[in-house]
């Protein structure tokens, strides 16, 4: 079935000066969209009567628990054509399959009686199927038509992989349907490929809300496997303060612990929380073998994560709390993400990467012309974090790439995040690798990425490009790194660094810069604590070596004081024009009167002061 995809997006919400500009990869599903209104009218319809049968354990239920059960029901429903089976509060233990029909099977109702009346408690703990055989709990399989299928309200646990359905819990093969997850519960399940949820062949799009996937494994995709190949697609939706995530799952001997994505497969996310150890919200506590502990995605698919409320016919998320990818860990790389191949693209819109873990790209790992894109978005009632929506903190690599390592042709846009807090040996926020790998940032706040080389990691440097690597910052401030005296902050060998407009300054004085080849590094519009490494590079402009004179950096404010820092109304656009609102959402090129420019009104790094009267992003939503 073909599948309209909107890939620039949406509508007035106050992202640039007064109107959201289009973002080029956030995108939506509308398949799954169109789901959601299709589950509302099938629910006014049963209003008017839709025949449906019940399953439980009284003499009024229509199919009784120990001498019948579900799919007992589902096989009676689709020889006759009735629309819904509702079953009773217990533990069912069987297998299900659903094959090439439509049907919604509904869960949580205390009795027969209320199931009738369709009164229907949300607790999926308490209608439990748990398999007995060697196969996936649920199979969802026939392609012969489009068929719309609906769970609600179970849990579903002890499956197996039997070498046919590769999955555990719910399995998706060689199905051409639309499947609605409400209120759904995946534990302790195994597969080879999907521990939870796998789609394999067919064209399957599963629309989600409240999903709960934990405590899961397989080889690849410990919590989801999703093959696209035949257009298939995932999109998770919940309530705020739903309590229901990807968490704890893992891949036992492969890649993707908590979701594994290949073959063009399209993954969206609007859930997540701030990053609590106990919060299952959001993609957490996974773990890979392989690459990937959060995320792997490979081979043209898409990852979209949304930390703001979407709206298009319907709305989507909230604004109150990211999606978060924290606490993830990876044998091999990507802690966090791992995307990799031509046409695989992560969209990442308020979204907070936090304590992952890796050998390469402790947050995330973009290889092989894959793309990463991430920025903020400033709803008018205000995001999760006022002045820093999108952050990339505290991840670590054992070698390189503490927050995001780019290598082998893949490219990051990266703009208005706070990177801060990650460590690695080499390149503690970016480590970029091989000919055309860059990363390219705006309004970036790149802060306490070392600690002097104290424990585990050496903390060499802050930045590092290698063999033909480029790195173009542009109206961004790095502070306060702690890298050690004898290294340097940002180190390139035989790459490309362009720093424009931008404070780079730290307290001890560790040199800026260190190349092998600088011939195309060019430094324009600074201020620096030191500029002796950047002029040895012969490609200096207006550099100023001072103190920028932050608000507070003592307490992490790296605002620049409106009244004596020297950044203030210092630079033009000649080199580098700023294509968004700096990370507070404050236009910029602000002049303020009475103040003489230097070049231009535009403020260095990443904030652009303004006399509103409430700038910075502290003003309550």
């Amino acid at each position: 079935m073909k599948k309209i995809i909107l890939t620039t997006a949406i509508i007035a919400s106050n992202f640039a000066v007064s109107a959201r500009e289009l973002m080029p990869g956030e995108m939506i599903v509308y398949q799954a969209q169109n789901a959601i209104h299709e589950k509302a009218q099938s629910k006014a319809n049963k209003a008017g009567g839709t025949a449906f049968v019940t399953v439980g354990n009284t003499n009024d239920c229509d199919f009784r628990l120990g001498s019948t059960k579900i799919q007992d029901a589902l096989d009676d429903a689709r020889l006759n054509g009735t629309d819904e089976v509702r079953v009773a509060q217990g533990t069912y233990d069987e297998n299900i399959t659903i094959n090439d029909f439509s049907v919604v099977l509904k869960g949580g109702y205390a009795d027969c009686a209320a199931a009738v009346l369709d009164n229907q408690t949300l607790d999926a703990t308490t209608t439990v199927i748990d398999a007995v055989i060697t196969e996936p709990v649920i199979l969802v399989s026939g392609s012969t038509q489009r068929n719309n299928v609906t769970i609600d309200t179970f849990q579903v646990t002890g499956g197996t992989f039997d070498g046919f359905a590769a999955g555990g819990g719910i399995t998706a093969l060689n199905s051409d349907s639309s499947l609605i997850l409400n209120n759904v519960w995946v534990n302790n399940n195994t597969g080879l490929l999907g521990g939870a949820l796998s789609l394999v062949s067919g064209d399957t799009d599963v629309t989600a809300f409240n999903l709960m996937i934990i405590d899961n494994q397989a080889q690849d995709g410990g919590g989801i496997y999703c093959n696209g190949a035949g257009g298939s697609s995932i999109f998770i939706n919940g309530e705020a303060n739903n309590g229901y995530g990807i968490f704890n799952n893992q891949a036992t001997d492969g890649d993707g612990g908590g979701v594994y994505l290949s073959n063009g497969c399209i993954f969206s996310s609007f859930v997540g929380n701030v990053g609590g150890f106990l919060d299952a919200r959001g993609i957490v506590s996974n773990s890979a073998t392989g690459n990937g502990g959060g995320v792997y995605a490979t081979s043209g698919s898409t990852v979209n994560l949304n930390g703001s409320q979407f709206c298009f016919f319907f709305c989507s998320g909230y604004n109150s709390e990211p999606v978060n990818v924290n606490l993830n860990s990876a044998g091999g790389n990507g802690g966090g993400i791992y995307a990799t191949g031509t046409d695989t693209a992560v969209n990442l819109f308020n979204v907070f990467i936090d304590n992952n873990s890796a050998n390469l790209g402790g947050g995330v790992l973009i290889a092989d012309n894959a793309e990463l894109l991430m920025n903020s978005i400033y709803p008018s009632e205000g995001c999760w974090s006022p002045g820093s929506c999108s952050q990339i903190s505290d991840n670590t690599a054992t070698a390189t790439g503490g927050a995001i390592r780019v290598q082998t042709g893949g490219t990051a846009d990266i703009n208005r995040v706070h990177i801060q807090g990650n460590r690695a040996n080499f390149g503690s926020a970016f480590y970029v690798i091989n000919a055309d790998s860059s990363v390219e940032g705006e309004s970036l706040l790149i802060t306490g990425n070392g600690n002097n080389g104290a424990g585990a990691f050496d903390d060499n440097n802050v930045i590092r490009t290698i063999t033909d690597g480029s790195v173009r910052l542009g109206f961004s401030t790095i502070a306060d790194n702690n890298i050690p005296d004898a290294n340097e902050i940002v180190d390139n060998s035989s790459g490309t660094v362009r720093l424009l407009s931008t404070i780079v300054h730290e307290p001890n004085p560790v040199a800026i810069y260190t190349a092998s080849s600088p011939t195309l590094d060019t430094f324009d519009c600074m201020v620096v604590h030191e500029d002796d490494s950047l002029i040895a590079s012969g490609s200096t402009f207006n550099i100023i070596e001072d103190d920028p004179e932050f608000i507070d950096r003592g307490a992490g404010d790296y605002h620049i004081d409106p009244v004596t820092s020297p950044a203030l109304d210092s630079c033009d656009t000649v080199v580098y024009t700023p294509e968004f609102n700096d990370s507070d959402n404050d236009e910029r090129g602000y002049d303020w009167p009475g103040v003489t420019n230097n070049l231009g009104p535009y403020d260095v790094g990443y904030d652009e002061q303004s006399d509103l009267i409430f700038a910075n992003g502290f003003e309550a939503p």
